[in-house]
C-alpha cells in the first residue's frame, strides 16, 4: 500500500548524520506537551523544553524583551527545527537534530541592552541538562490507515492538548524533509508530579494591529460575549488535581468563553483552594508586582497575551509559578523590524485584567476570612458542574488520575 501524502518511510533504526562542519548531528526525541490547557497552536516538548511553532513577531519580541518583563516571561532558549518520520507500521517519530554541545542559554552579546543571565535562567539550564526527556510524561502520535495523525498515548491529558497538537504534527508530515521551526521555552511545570495549570487570556482587546478586518470583528465579538470586555480577563483553560477524588478537573477555552463573572470567580476559587493560603498570598504579591511593572511600561501592548499560573498539588510547600506568555501580537515603541502603531501610556486593558484577578482572588491575611471565601464559593462550584446556560457542555470535565505519576520533564506552558 502506498504511503499517505507527505510521509517519509524509513527503517526503525535511528542514525547519526554528518553535517558540513564534520560533527555528528544526533537525533533528539520530540513529543506532545502533556500539560497544554489552552491555545490553538499545539505545543511539543523537545530536549527538556516546550517547543512552540515559530512566529516571527513572537520570536522578535522574545529577543528584544527588556529586563522589566523578562522576569515575568518563560526563559527563551532559542529555536529548533522539528521533523516527522512515519514508519510502515504506523509509528510516528518526531525529532530534531542536536548539533554539538551549544549552551542552552548563552550570555547576551557584549554591549547589548539585554540583561545578563539571571539566577532563574542558570537554574533552568542546569535542570534541563540534568533531567532528560522522560517518555512516560509524553504525548505520542501515530498515523492511521487513512494517513491521519492520531494520539497513541493519553494518560491524565487534557483533551485540548492532543486536539491542538495533532494539527501541528499533521503539518510536520506535509512539510516532509524540511520540517518546521519552533521556539524553545522554559517548562513552568518542571518537576511537578501533580501539575495544576491555569491559562488566562488578559486584556480587553485580543487582535493585533496587523489583523484583517474580519478577524478584528471576530475578536471584538469574543471579548464582548465573554468576561474579557468587562473584566479584562477570561478563562482559556485549566487543569486542577482534586485530592478528594484523586482525579483531574479540566476546563477548556470554549467553556471559558461562556463563563460570566460568577463562573470565573468560582473557578478561580477552586484553583486557589488547591493552591492553599500561602501560595495564594504569593500569587497576589506576584500580580501586584506585575501591575506595577505594567503601569510604568510606556507604549507596551500585550494584545491576546495570556497569564499562566501553575503549582504542584503533590508538594504543598513548593512555590506557585506565574508567567506572561503568547507574545505574537505584542508591541512597544522600540520594537525593531515591524511597522507597528505607536501607543502612548500603559496597557490599561491588561491592567484591568490584573485588577480583576486581585478583586476575585481572596485576601489571605486572615485565615478565617480566606477559608470563608473558599467555602462560600464551594456552592457555586458545585453548581458549575452542571451545564452552562444555553449549552449542554459541562464547565469542567474530569479524568481519574494515575496512581503514581512521574515527575514532569523540564520543558513550558504558554506557554
Amino acid at each position: 500500500e502506498a504511503p499517505p501524502l507527505g510521509l517519509v518511510l524509513l527503517s526503525d533504526q535511528t542514525k547519526n548524520r554528518t553535517i558540513p562542519s564534520g560533527r555528528m548531528a544526533v537525533e533528539v526525541a520530540v513529543s506532545g506537551f502533556q500539560h497544554q490547557v489552552g491555545g490553538h497552536f499545539g505545543l511539543l516538548q523537545c530536549e527538556g523544553h516546550v517547543a512552540k511553532p515559530l512566529d516571527a513577531r513572537e520570536l522578535a519580541f522574545y529577543k528584544q524583551m527588556t529586563p522589566r518583563f523578562r522576569k515575568f516571561a518563560p526563559v527563551y532558549c532559542g529555536t529548533v527545527q522539528v521533523k516527522a518520520t512515519a514508519y510502515k507500521n504506523g509509528r510516528l517519530k518526531l525529532w530534531s537534530e542536536k548539533r554539538g554541545a551549544n549552551p542552552c542559554h548563552p550570555g547576551p552579546p557584549s554591549g547589548s541592552r539585554h540583561e545578563k543571565v539571571s539566577s532563574r535562567t542558570r537554574l533552568h539550564q542546569e535542570e534541563t541538562e540534568e533531567d532528560p526527556l522522560q517518555d512516560m510524561a509524553a504525548v505520542m502520535f501515530r498515523v492511521n490507515g487513512e494517513g491521519r495523525v492520531e494520539v497513541e498515548t493519553r494518560d491524565d491529558t487534557h483533551h485540548w492538548a492532543p486536539s491542538c497538537q495533532i494539527k501541528v504534527v499533521q503539518r510536520l508530515l506535509l512539510a516532509g524533509c524540511t520540517g518546521s521551526n519552533f521556539i524553545l521555552l522554559e517548562n513552568v511545570v518542571h518537576g511537578m508530579r501533580r501539575p495544576c495549570v491555569l491559562d488566562l487570556k488578559m486584556g480587553t482587546r485580543q487582535h493585533g494591529d496587523d489583523a484583517p478586518l474580519a478577524k478584528q470583528d471576530a475578536q471584538r465579538r469574543k471579548c464582548a460575549e465573554s468576561t474579557s470586555a468587562a473584566l479584562g480577563v477570561r478563562m482559556v483553560g485549566m487543569e486542577l488535581y482534586e485530592e478528594s477524588t484523586s482525579s483531574y478537573q479540566f476546563v477548556d477555552k470554549m467553556q471559558g468563553r461562556r463563563m460570566d463573572e460568577r463562573h470565573l470567580r468560582a473557578c478561580l476559587m477552586r484553583f486557589v483552594r488547591g493552591a492553599g493560603r500561602t501560595r495564594t498570598a504569593a500569587l497576589r504579591a506576584r500580580l501586584a508586582d506585575l501591575r506595577s511593572t505594567l503601569q510604568e511600561a510606556h507604549s507596551y501592548r500585550f494584545f491576546s497575551s495570556s497569564l499562566l499560573i501553575a503549582f504542584d498539588a503533590a508538594k504543598p510547600d513548593s512555590p506557585i509559578q506565574v508567567r506572561m506568555i503568547d507574545f505574537a501580537h505584542s508591541t512597544f515603541d522600540e520594537f525593531e523590524g515591524f511597522s507597528d502603531v505607536a501607543y502612548q501610556g500603559a496597557d490599561e486593558g491588561y491592567i484591568k485584567g490584573v485588577d480583576s484577578l486581585l478583586d476575585l482572588i481572596p485576601m489571605t491575611e486572615d485565615e478565617r476570612i480566606f477559608e470563608a471565601a473558599i467555602t462560600r464559593d464551594a456552592l457555586v462550584i458545585t453548581d458549575l458542574m452542571r451545564p452552562l446556560p444555553s449549552d449542554s457542555s459541562p464547565v469542567a470535565s474530569s479524568r481519574e488520575a494515575s496512581p503514581t505519576p512521574p515527575a514532569v520533564p523540564p520543558a513550558t506552558a504558554a506557554l
